[in-house]
């Protein structure tokens, strides 16, 4: 009968405190699922608000670290493309703005940098007078300029025409 009553007593006790263990652990579990996505949720509102620079950060190893890392690779993409699209259409502007072919050649030279990041760019003008003689403008992305005459063969023309990445442009036409 001693038995009963302790168990009567105990396993009321017992239940409680198993049910109180579980709610601990349920609460724990929701909340490694919940933190990721409110972390995903507030990062995609402020992309949604144009704050292209908003990375997520996902410090669990499991499906919701890979959408992290997609979705950061996917702001940093978006980014890269606003950025380049902005920067063209200021080149634009400048060059519709240019009063010259040196000032068009100048606001080039100025923004390529911000599309294609490299240590130096170049503007090869030729068909001004001597076809066989060309000007060559040059930037570096520190800012520093040069411009030269350099002699221009027929050879390096065709090859410049046959180059996807070359622009060749003849006549009074500089774009």
């Amino acid at each position: 009968m001693r038995s009963l009553q302790a168990f009567t007593y105990s396993f009321p006790l017992a239940l409680v405190l198993g049910v109180w263990v579980v709610v601990l652990l349920a609460h724990g579990q929701v909340r490694r699922t919940m933190d990721p996505l409110s972390a995903l949720d507030e990062g995609t509102r402020q992309i949604a608000g144009g704050d292209l620079a908003t990375r997520v950060t996902v410090t669990s190893k499991d499906e919701f670290a890979t959408v992290a890392h997609s979705f950061n690779r996917m702001a940093s993409r978006l980014g890269l493309m606003f950025r380049h699209i902005e920067t063209g259409r200021a080149i634009d502007q400048a060059v519709l703005g240019a009063r010259s072919t040196d000032e068009a050649v100048t606001a080039i030279l100025e923004h390529f940098h911000e599309l294609v990041p490299s240590a130096q760019v170049a503007v090869l003008l030729t068909g001004e007078g001597d076809s066989t003689l060309g000007r060559l403008r040059s930037r570096t992305a520190e800012g520093g300029e040069l411009s030269d005459s350099v002699p221009v063969t027929a050879e390096e023309m065709e090859w410049l025409a046959e180059e996807p990445h070359h622009r060749i442009v003849t006549g009074s036409y500089w774009l």
